[in-house]
């Protein structure tokens, strides 16, 4: 029993390359799509929405949303520490409403 997984990425960031979407398909055919949101500065990632299964290998109905905050402050910046969370949210579905909180 294999699985397959297929990066997806976006050519058209600003400075680098960067994965956009993870494709990942099982012994039965379903594929699982995880897709990644930036932050304008720094190449964060800020948003993971993890999708259902699908038979077409595309993004379906999304089960779980999680978005990150990072550190912006000068005094980390200036020192290069540039991928600080500083507060992590876990959604069900498109939920505005966390159902879980790290600070």
């Amino acid at each position: 029993m294999f699985s397959h997984t297929k990066i997806v990425w976006d050519t058209t960031a600003t400075t680098n390359p960067r994965i956009s979407q993870i494709l990942t398909t099982g012994p039965s055919g379903l594929t699982k799509a995880t897709v990644l949101g930036y932050s304008p500065n720094y190449n964060n990632v800020e948003v993971k929405s993890e999708c259902v299964f699908t038979a077409d290998g595309t993004a379906g109905t999304v089960l779980r949303t999680t978005k990150t905050e990072y550190e912006t402050s000068s005094n980390y910046i200036d020192r290069h520490l540039l991928h600080l969370p500083t507060s992590v949210k876990v959604y069900a579905g498109t939920s505005t409403s966390a159902s879980a909180r790290v600070d």
